[in-house]
């Protein structure tokens, strides 16, 4: 059979048809198309196989065949093979082609600052695709420190100044269209400007931590303490520049995208700091990201805060927290701000105190006068690399506390130690001076030490000799080593053993002030005492023909550090 038809558009075609077989006997049945125009063949499609539908009057849709089909008016033949079979109709559907992304408005030319936060996200309108493909980006010539995600958000730190052409390609997959432009990255700012706004212009000291309203932003000017989108302040002139400002000093207000400040601070102690935020929006969709810069270079980048909607502008709510390495010493934090108009009344560091002493109160262990002796399992609570450092996550032993160190004989001691491992505590000392440490320890095995160094506001300042740890014949026989002498600076600081050779166990540890001079004049004279109180003569008028000699006295005092004292 033959039918006329008329082919609007030239491409690629599924055939198919809607056929019966009611018969399972006699050979297999096909369909054949052949499409003729200008009274010639130039199309025979592969032949569409009628398969057994259950009955004469079961009609079901036969697999497809692509063909490929001239425009116009031309002569579909259908050719029946193998035997009976119904047809009720046939279908020509075109295939669905992928129509590339074009370039739509394109992109503008861009401008950044070296080592200051850097974001731009690839404008909706730049590239269109009339199948409504959802597009992916890549960009190539970016300057050292942005990237690319493939939604299209170009961010980071340019680490360079200059002139950089970027291509940006988009893809919908199967296809692509390619725009261009250019970065232009001006050097870093000078900063020699720039000081804290406060009456001293010294930077905000960082201890365990700070809040300082956002309206004290550093003295600097545009470009260099703040960036501003437009000259004319708003709101109060409570200072000057550009910065927008309301509620008489209350909070920065009229907060654009891409505007940012810096504030000048001193960090005692590196570490992990939190960092959050007092602000106010009824709009969503806002965010702070937070970038740290030292000598001269941004160091760390924060991912970006979330700015909650608040409801209006008056209502001002805490952000989320987000964590910070910070090093010690003075540096600017910048707060970047993205999405549109906020106000930010505040912001708040605080240092994440994970390392602490173990005990009950969480204070650090007291050096008197009498010394201190410690349980050597009492090592800080933390974190493994920052109160302990153990060759492996497994904890061996007995659980008698949390972490990886390996704890023997139900909380007897440290156990199982590896050459290289260390554990910390936190002192404070209460006067300045030498003191001697020794230990108690098991092992069957020699060339183990011991070396003890002590840490005071984030700067290790005194390390002892290594203190041999003797061959004790077994695990079960602790014996006390002999002492070592460690300089200890007054106040709170940390007490570092590291573990030398291999496999020893730790008991206790005990820390004693060495004696002065003056203390040894004391006990001198004591003795002195004891000898006259024998004689019978101490409180005799004739004090001074008391056959005495510096021999005794010296030979006294020796024998005192040699074995039992007198006293």
């Amino acid at each position: 059979m033959e039918y006329t038809i008329n082919v609007s558009q030239a491409g690629t075609y599924e055939l198919s048809f809607l056929s019966a077989l009611g018969s399972q006997g006699g050979s297999a049945r096909s369909i054949t198309a052949s499409f003729a125009q200008n009274d010639g063949t130039y199309a025979t499609a592969s032949p569409v196989s009628v398969n057994y539908t259950g009955g004469w009057s079961a009609f079901q849709q036969t697999d497809s065949v692509q063909v490929e089909l001239e425009a116009g008016v031309q002569v579909v033949r259908l050719t029946f093979n193998g035997g009976s079979q119904d047809l009720a109709s046939f279908d020509l559907v075109p295939v669905a082609i992928n129509t590339a992304p074009v370039v739509d408005a394109g992109l503008d030319d861009q401008t950044a600052t070296e080592d200051q936060a850097f974001s731009f996200t690839i404008p909706e309108d730049a590239f269109a695709d009339v199948d409504g493909d959802a597009l992916t980006y890549t960009a190539s010539g970016l300057p050292s420190g942005l990237s690319m995600s493939a939604v299209g958000v170009i961010t980071g730190v340019p680490t360079a100044a200059g002139s950089f052409d970027i291509l940006v390609t988009a893809s919908d997959g199967e296809a692509s269209a390619e725009s261009s432009f250019t970065l232009t990255v001006a050097g870093a700012p000078n900063n020699d400007a720039q000081t804290p706004f406060n009456a001293a212009g010294t930077p905000w000291v960082v201890d365990d931590g700070i809040t300082l309203e956002a309206t004290a932003f550093d003295v600097g000017g545009e470009g260099i303490s703040y960036s501003d989108n437009e000259a004319a302040q708003l709101g109060d002139d409570y200072r000057e520049g550009g910065v927008d400002i309301t509620g008489n000093g209350t909070a920065i207000g009229w907060v654009d995208d891409g505007e940012w400040v810096e504030y000048t601070i001193s960090v005692e102690q590196a570490g992990t700091y939190s960092l959050s935020l007092l602000t106010s929006t009824p709009n969503n969709g806002r965010t702070v990201t937070v970038s740290v810069e030292q000598d001269g270079a941004f160091y760390t980048t924060s991912s970006p805060v979330a700015v909650p909607n608040t409801g209006s502008w008056t209502n001002f709510t805490p952000t989320e927290a987000v964590e910070l390495d910070l090093q010690a010493g003075e540096q600017v934090v910048r707060l970047t701000f993205s999405g549109g108009s906020m106000d930010v009344q505040s912001l708040t560091l605080t240092r994440e105190d994970s390392q602490t002493p173990f005990n009950d109160t969480g204070t650090p262990w007291l050096v008197d006068a009498d010394g201190l002796a410690l349980d050597a399992v009492s090592f800080d609570s933390g974190e493994a690399g920052e109160a302990y450092s153990d060759s492996d996550s497994v904890q061996s032993g007995v659980t008698f506390r949390d972490g990886s160190v390996d704890i023997a004989d139900e909380g007897e001691a440290i156990g199982w130690i590896a050459d290289g491992e260390w554990v910390e505590y936190t002192i404070n000392v209460e006067q300045a001076g030498t003191y001697n440490l020794s230990f108690v320890t098991t092992t069957p095995h020699n060339g183990r030490s011991i070396t003890a160094s002590a840490e005071q506001d984030g700067t290790f300042y005194a390390q002892s000799a290594p203190l041999a740890v003797p061959n004790s014949g077994s695990w079960d026989n602790y014996v006390s080593t002999g002492a070592v002498e460690l300089d200890l600076q007054a106040g709170e600081q940390v007490l570092r053993l590291t573990f030398n050779g291999g496999s020893m166990d730790l008991q206790s540890l005990l820390i004693e002030p060495q004696e002065t001079s003056t203390q040894q004049m004391a006990s001198l004279m004591t003795f002195e005492g004891l000898i006259a109180e024998d004689d019978g003569t101490a409180d005799s008028a004739d004090d001074d023909m008391l056959p005495m000699s510096d021999d005794v006295g010296v030979e006294g005092v020796i024998q005192e550090e040699q074995g039992d004292s007198l006293l």
